[in-house]
């Protein structure tokens, strides 16, 4: 993504590797911020933020969040009422699906925890200016500096610790500003293709258990794979070749044991499909058309 010319000026082509048909494709709707400074992040959802110093009064901070499934599109975040215009930014991915982000304002250094999904930013103070910050597998962050080196670890789970009782929509990732809303315990998508993430944790064996109403997908979330989709529909549940008849608005089970997800939406009506390929630990994901809601949302290890 990005780049320079042989002229030295930034250039904006993105491109994405599919590494199942191990190719490139252009991503032609989308541009790559031309600034000679800017950083791209990954983040779950199948996004990308751009980051980079303030300009033209804007905040630092992207900024421009880019999505590369199940379409390309990007959307601009405006953070300059969250946070000040700051220079010499550096930044991270938190495994959490935020950005820790260093900068100064004038001369006075200033650290940031940004939700870019929901348009946010937590001052977290800073004793020096910041050179570089390095994330850790752990979740630690080092922030390297002329006078040396810190370092915290910012509060939260590990892939492997017990998800909460029930989920709420603050457990969860979203994807770009305005793209949801939430409603007690459940969540509502207001545009088609949003996509909200469980970040940080991973999955073998679980059980889970939704009431989702319009049209949904949950998504298994494999590492370097496409994810597994599994319809939850308002009369069908399961995935493709593999569903059982739903009552609208009935909470739906689904045990995954290794290649197997076992589907229960009543008493009466259950199905076991088998996944090829399903192995190792995956992430849980929703994506819905507008309108549609999802929660309350449970999810326990086996």
């Amino acid at each position: 993504m990005g780049g320079f010319a042989e002229t030295g000026a930034p250039v904006g082509d993105v491109f994405a590797y599919d590494l199942e048909q191990d190719q490139w494709r252009s991503l032609d709707e989308v541009r790559y911020p031309s600034l000679p400074d800017a950083v791209a992040l990954p983040l779950p959802g199948a996004r990308v933020a751009v980051v980079a110093s303030a300009r033209d009064g804007r905040s630092s901070a992207v900024l421009r969040v880019i999505r590369t499934s199940p379409v390309a599109d990007y959307v601009d975040v405006d953070l300059s009422d969250a946070m000040p215009p700051l220079a010499d930014v550096r930044a991270v991915p938190l495994r959490d699906g935020r950005i820790a982000m260093t900068g100064v304002l004038g001369t006075e250094p200033r650290a940031f925890t940004v939700d870019v999904g929901r348009a946010t930013a937590e001052g977290n103070g800073a004793a020096m200016a910041t050179h570089a910050l390095v994330d850790l597998a752990d979740g630690t962050l080092i922030a390297f500096s002329l006078a040396g080196a810190s370092k915290r670890r910012p509060p939260g789970p590990t892939p492997f610790d017990h998800p909460p009782a029930t989920l709420l929509p603050e457990d969860f990732a979203i994807d770009a500003p305005e793209r949801w809303v939430a409603e007690g315990a459940a969540i509502r998508a207001l545009v088609t293709d949003a996509r909200v993430d469980l970040p940080t944790y991973r999955f073998a064996a679980f059980e889970l258990e939704v009431t989702a109403v319009g049209s949904v997908e949950l998504l298994l979330v494999r590492d370097g794979g496409s994810p597994v989709r599994v319809r939850l529909q308002d009369e069908v549940a399961g995935p493709a070749l593999c569903d059982v008849a739903r009552e609208p608005g009935t909470p739906v089970r689904i045990v995954r044991t290794r290649d197997e997800l076992y589907i229960e939406t009543g008493a009466d009506s259950t199905r076991r499909c088998r996944i090829d390929p399903l192995v190792g630990r995956v992430g849980v994901a929703f994506r819905a058309v507008a309108g549609a809601t999802i929660g309350p949302v449970r999810i326990t290890r086996l």
